[in-house]
């Protein structure tokens, strides 16, 4: 097995941490609230069991008990209620456990040793699948995410309705209301306690702030008293005393008098809005073990910067491209399909849509940014990217392409142990002729290298039987080469 194709299971699994880890916090959410539910349930019933013995005995004594009857039948009507619960948590036909096609897809992994097994390639489209909804749930096109999702049938490894709930909370915060982040806080209360987190009071802290903004003072200060200083029932007294008595001066100052003092003008800057949406996504993506950033942002700037070389350049046309307005409603971010072969076109431009009403979504529709020209757009047609003229500009590196290398600018360069010499023609390894391959290095006069195998076939091709150099144009006759040993 070539060590070139062979895989190695760590790697592989690299960025797959919370393809498990996300469903099982799900579970154990799910798991805390019936558990909730049914110790509720089981109290009912155990003091409904203690009423019918108290009745069955005064009634032997003294013909009590008239009404164990009503009672037994709102205990059976609990108990069947019980049971309904207890049969949800079970994974059923209808409601599969999300673990089950999850541990199916990453179980494979154990079965490839090569990237030349039949199952790699399926996995690796699943997974680029996986990383492209991420992404696009992740910049807020929720329906074009499902629409990939199901029409890929991958909904099962992916967390698109979790994404939505942080999206729903995160817009209900920066709205001003904290009554959603409050109720998310509740349900992963234990949890967060674990964590050390502070989240819930610095939601509290806010609602507070905003009864004093309105001179609410009276509510104000009985919130206080329950959710920020009271040292038992989830106070934050103990821990977090010098802000809670910061906080205090709020009922004495107003905030046009804030404004003129600096250490209380900060409590009541819209700007806190915006650190709590911070510190919320933060906290719910370091719960569900959610990265931060999308996959397929972390895993093509890893491979652009293995990739990447001292030498390599992104295109000339790109070096300043040109300016283009910042996107609204009306001119969308993304380029949009011209018709049902493929091509593009910009919102702002003057190229003309296709005539078809309904056109197909494409991944490159979902992924391009209009900043980056294609080939098939007007502007780019004298561009290329196999334009060899430029000297630090190599076809068959994928950081020097158009739109990679443009990418490939933010990234820093791979560090190489081992390096290797491409033809610039042909754009394979050069190797040391012995066991064939390109047939080793050769040098022009004036120093330029490209393989043996290309210049020969660069020479049957020429009338003349002479090879020239793409980069300085040099001319001359195929013998006038020298051999150059690699080491």
């Amino acid at each position: 097995m070539s060590t070139s194709t062979k895989l190695t299971r760590e790697h592989l699994l690299l960025l797959e941490d919370q393809v498990l880890k996300t469903p099982l916090e799900l579970l154990r959410r799910s798991f805390r609230t019936s558990q909730r539910s049914i110790e509720k349930d089981f109290i009912a019933l155990n003091g409904l069991i203690g009423e019918l013995k108290k009745s069955n005995g005064e009634g032997e004594e003294g013909g009590a008990g008239a009404g164990a009857g009503g009672k037994l039948d709102g205990g059976i009507e609990r108990i069947k209620g019980l049971k309904r619960k207890l049969s949800d948590l079970l994974p059923s036909p209808s409601h599969p456990s999300a673990m089950r096609p999850r541990l199916e897809h990453l179980s494979k992994v154990d079965e490839m040793g090569s990237m030349m097994d039949q199952g790699f390639e399926e996995y690796s489209e699943k997974r680029l699948l996986r990383y492209i909804v991420d992404y696009l749930i992740r910049t807020g096109r929720h329906e074009e995410a499902k629409g990939l999702a199901k029409s890929r049938g991958i909904e099962d490894l992916v967390d698109i309705d979790l994404f939505l709930e942080l999206q729903r909370i995160e817009k209900s915060i920066q709205a001003g209301s904290c009554s959603d982040a409050l109720a998310w806080c509740g349900e992963n209360r234990g949890t967060l306690k674990k964590m050390k987190n502070t989240l819930e009071f610095s939601l509290r802290l806010q609602e507070y702030i905003e009864l004093c903004r309105s001179r609410s003072i009276l509510p104000a200060l009985a919130y206080l008293k329950k959710h920020l200083a009271s040292t038992t029932g989830g106070g934050w007294a103990e821990t977090h005393g010098a802000e809670i008595k910061r906080a205090l001066v709020l009922l004495t100052v107003d905030e046009e008098s804030a404004r003129s003092v600096g250490a209380y003008a900060s409590l009541y800057s819209p700007k806190r809005w915006h650190t709590l949406s911070t510190k919320f996504t933060s906290t719910f993506q370091n719960l569900y073990s959610l990265p931060s950033a999308p996959l397929l942002s972390t895993s093509l700037a890893a491979g652009l910067s293995a990739l990447k070389l001292p030498h390599c350049s992104s295109s000339p046309s790109l070096a300043n491209p040109s300016p283009s307005p910042p996107p609204t409603l009306a001119q969308p971010q993304f380029l949009l399909p011209s018709n049902s072969n493929g091509s593009f076109y910009y919102p702002s431009s003057s190229a003309t849509p296709s005539s078809n009403p309904n056109p197909q979504p494409r991944l490159e529709n979902l992924l391009l940014p209009h900043s980056l020209p294609l080939l098939s757009h007007p502007d780019a047609s004298n561009t290329s990217n196999h334009d060899t003229t430029d000297e630090s500009h190599n076809f068959s590196c994928p950081t020097c392409s158009l739109h990679l290398g443009f990418l490939a600018k933010e990234v820093p360069g791979s560090h190489n142990v081992n390096s290797v010499v491409v033809c610039r023609i042909s754009g394979k390894v050069m190797d040391d002729g012995i066991e064939g391959g390109t047939g080793g290095a050769m040098a022009f006069p004036n120093g330029y290298v490209y393989s043996y195998g290309a210049l020969q076939e660069m020479a049957e091709q020429d009338e003349e039987g002479k090879v020239t150099c793409p980069r300085s144009g040099y001319r001359c006759e195929f013998g006038e080469l020298r051999k150059v040993f690699l080491s």
